[in-house]
């Protein structure tokens, strides 16, 4: 489990939020993050939210860690779960 700081998350909404992802359960397609609940994140999706990422976002730890975790998911092709900002 890693905590990415929530105002990293908000800076770098507008990225984030062109990604598909699912809320709640596989197959409930949305775009972006749920802000509140649970979204699932695949690996094919982390490839997508990685490249947006890199294009978009300042350089910063946060970035790093989650750079990091997309990378754990898309080699290891294990989902992503995250709990809302």
């Amino acid at each position: 489990m890693v905590a990415i700081s929530d105002d990293f998350i908000l800076e770098n909404h507008i990225s984030i939020k062109k990604v598909k992802m699912y809320c709640q359960y596989i197959g409930n397609d949305i775009v972006g993050l749920a802000y509140h609940g649970i979204t699932i994140i695949t690996p094919v999706m982390a490839v997508e939210l990685r490249a947006r990422l890199m294009d978009y976002c300042k350089p910063s730890k946060d970035l790093d860690m989650l750079v990091e975790i997309l990378d754990e998911s898309i080699s290891t092709r294990n989902y992503i779960i995250h709990f809302g900002v």
